[in-house]
């Protein structure tokens, strides 16, 4: 398994995956398929299992080479190697990037995905604060707002979200998504109308992730 997409209309999360049984290239199911169960034998199990390497047998079993096909692991090609590195080297990541962008790409119709973001900039004092996100259709998606520690409490956060959600709204969007952590501002974000859809509560140090949605007027 490769990861979890979308569909480019619907929304619907789907799981790209590599199958092992030939070289056909990528292929997309539904995500409700991988966690569905089927009866073998009269019983329960899941309709995908996670491939584990099996160990030996110490009684000196069936081996490998005899084990049925759900718990065999292929081996790696030829000349292939996985290697873990703490501090990622700029080549791998820039490959992963670049082939990720080109499967999205060919995927779903990316080109329309159009960046915005509305700016608070002072005269003397420079940029204090912004709202910087993008656009797909009538989705829009606020990524980051941010005010200058100086100016907090003055009521500039929300004139930034206003203004981002107004030209979201000009530009055609009608919902507007947006992800904070519990030590950023999900109170802030209520007061303003946004609904939580979702938490992630298993972060570290007792932070939780929320996820908002807010319907804009029409």
């Amino acid at each position: 398994m490769l990861g979890v997409v979308r569909h480019s209309e619907t929304l619907e999360p789907l799981v790209l995956y590599r199958p092992l049984y030939n070289d056909s290239g990528t292929w997309v199911r539904p995500y409700a398929m991988f966690l569905e169960t089927v009866e073998v034998d009269g019983q329960r199990r899941p309709r995908f299992e996670c491939l584990a390497a099996k160990p030996a047998h110490p009684d000196g079993g069936p081996d490998d080479a005899q084990a049925s096909p759900a718990s065999r692991v292929a081996s790696l090609p030829d000349g292939l190697r996985i290697l873990t590195q703490d501090t990622p080297q700029a080549s791998g990541r820039a490959a992963v990037d670049e082939g990720l962008d080109a499967f999205n790409a060919s995927a779903a119709p990316l080109h329309e995905v159009r960046p915005l973001a509305c700016v608070a900039e002072h005269a003397q004092l420079g940029v204090l604060g912004g709202a910087v996100g993008r656009l797909w259709g009538h989705c829009a998606e606020l990524q980051q707002l941010w005010v200058k520690d100086s100016t907090r409490g003055q009521g500039l956060g929300r004139h930034l979200l206003e203004a981002f959600e107004k030209a979201a709204h000009a530009r055609g969007a009608r919902e507007l998504f947006l992800e904070t952590f519990s030590f950023q501002a999900p109170a802030f974000y209520e007061r303003c109308g946004y609904e939580r859809e979702a938490t992630n509560p298993h972060y570290p140090h007792g932070v939780s992730k929320h996820r908002y949605f807010k319907r804009l007027a029409p």
